[in-house]
Order: C-alpha cells, then structure tokens, then sequence
C-alpha cells in the first residue's frame, strides 16, 4: 500500500514483533480456539466411526468364522484365493445407513475382495441373500438403492448407541453355548 508521498507502508494486518513473526490480535486468538475445539468435536466423531468399524468387523468375523465365506459355500468356484481375510460390504460403503449393519458384512480372502473380481461380487450377494433371507437382503437393496444421506453418520450420540448394539452382537457371537 502506498502513502501520498508514494512510499511503501506496510498493511496493518502484517505487523510483526521484533522477531518477525506476526503479533496475533484477540480475533485471531478466538478464531483459534474454536478451530481446536472443532478440531477436537471431529476427531472424537472420528475415533467413534473408527471404533465402530472395528468391532463390526469383529462381530462379523465372529458370526462366520475367520475364513473366506466364497470358498466355504462355493469351494468349486475357479478364483484365486488367499490367506488374508478381510470383511467386505455386500452392499457399498457410501451408503452410510448400511455401513455398520452386520448383515451388510461378510469375511472373504482378499483374492475375492479384489475390485475387479465380479464374480465374487455376485457370489458374495448370493452368500448375503442365503443367511440373511430373502426379506432383509430385500430391506438392505431398498435401503441402499435409496441412497438417502445418514446424517446420524457423524452424530456422537448415533455413534455412541451403535456402538453399545455392535459390542452386545459380539458377545452374543461369542458365547454360544449360552444360547
């Protein structure tokens, strides 16, 4: 910015303290704090869906068993399978309202889970729709083809309560003779 005497004057946003760093004014102090507070509000989100995720998985790994569920029910079916097993969604990710739904979960090698393996894919539909039964794999299609937005996804307390159901499945899973 120049004065009438056309000499550069520094702006005074910039101003800096003898060290040169920029001196932070209270705007900058408050904006920050809610920054942090922000920042700390999505991490806790975050590691809730983290926690989530995981015992999910476990609660799926649990109900079937830890192998491939492809090579269990269809040992004929020509596919390169391997010893890593991963629990794969029969029904897409992005669609949040199923993310967490065991019955939308199913263990396989992760030959099977390779994206461009479609006749897994079809196999592992075929393998939902058998344990699950017509109607709920039927519920789940509808619900994904739906395709509405969760907006629970990243509530604490949404978090929180699918949290209690997927810890109460896993113990359910778990002791069997208790059933």
């Amino acid at each position: 910015m120049m004065n009438k005497g056309g000499t550069l004057v520094r702006s005074k946003r910039g101003k800096k303290d003898g060290r040169g760093r920029k001196k932070h004014t209270k705007s900058t102090k408050v904006t920050r704090v809610k920054k942090v507070k922000k920042i700390k509000k999505i991490s806790k989100v975050k590691a809730l869906q983290d926690r989530c995720e995981r015992l999910w998985k476990d609660v799926c790994l649990e109900r079937d068993g830890k192998e491939c569920m492809v090579k269990k029910h269809f040992p004929n079916a020509l596919l390169n399978h391997t010893s890593i097993i991963q629990v794969d969604h029969c029904f897409s990710r992005s669609c949040k309202h199923l993310f967490l739904h065991p019955a939308n979960g199913t263990p396989i090698c992760s030959g099977c889970n390779h994206p461009y393996n479609q006749k897994a894919r079809v196999l592992i539909r075929r393998i939902v729709r058998i344990r699950e039964g017509e109607v709920s794999y039927e519920h789940m299609e509808k619900v994904y083809t739906s395709m509405s937005a969760n907006e629970n996804f990243s509530k604490v307390w949404w978090l929180e309560d699918s949290e209690k159901s997927l810890v109460a499945l896993l113990k359910y899973y778990k002791l069997p003779e208790e059933r």
